[in-house]
């Protein structure tokens, strides 16, 4: 985004930097070694990580700011119990570490609604992609990165680990396969008649 100001959503959307350097959250200074920082890194890393990494401040005050800026609720994932029939809703976990969000509760005003716990609740991409997976309408509320990425460690790590295991299972198949094949080849030759 090139502008401080763009229009999103029918009202001005300030950037995250500028939101904090207003709230005093951090100096203009701190933003600026942030961006910089964010740059330098080999893997793409959003500004509110850029400045927990460096210190500058935490996920708490920056979800305080976000909160109060954008209107919107926020959660706490810790101590959440995600319903099972929620967690059937999404079968891969790649969407919800992509975009930094998990389903964790029904929409109690929308009954084919669901509650999404997200790093950035502006994001309209992973809002549709999620209610295109789900079938179910978003409603986005803001948390924390690393508790949106626990939780779906917590919820979904075991897939991964399971499909891990699948293919280490597969690939051990494979090579037992190939070593019995290479002793019967052997045991053919050695009992040629030749």
């Amino acid at each position: 985004m090139s502008s401080a100001v763009s229009e999103g959503f029918g009202r001005k959307k300030k950037r995250l930097g500028d939101m904090l350097v207003e709230a005093g959250v951090i100096s203009n200074e701190q933003l600026l070694m942030a961006l910089e920082y964010q740059k330098q890194q080999p893997k793409k890393i959003r500004l509110g990580v850029a400045l927990v990494e460096k210190n500058f401040t935490t996920e708490e005050a920056i979800i305080d700011v976000l909160k109060d800026q954008l209107n919107i609720e926020s959660v706490s994932l810790a101590g959440v119990k995600i319903p099972q029939e929620i967690t059937r809703l999404v079968t891969d976990a790649t969407l919800l570490k992509k975009y930094v969000m998990i389903p964790y509760a029904w929409d109690d005003k929308n009954s084919s609604g669901i509650k999404v716990a997200m790093e950035d609740p502006m994001d309209i991409m992973a809002i549709d992609d999620l209610s295109i997976v789900t079938g179910m309408d978003i409603v986005p509320v803001l948390a924390a990165n690393s508790e949106i990425m626990r939780t779906i460690d917590k919820y979904y790590g075991g897939q991964e680990t399971k499909a891990m295991a699948e293919r280490f299972t597969q690939e051990r198949g494979e090579k037992e396969e190939d070593v019995k094949a290479q002793e019967e080849a052997r045991a053919d030759v050695e009992n040629s008649p030749i």
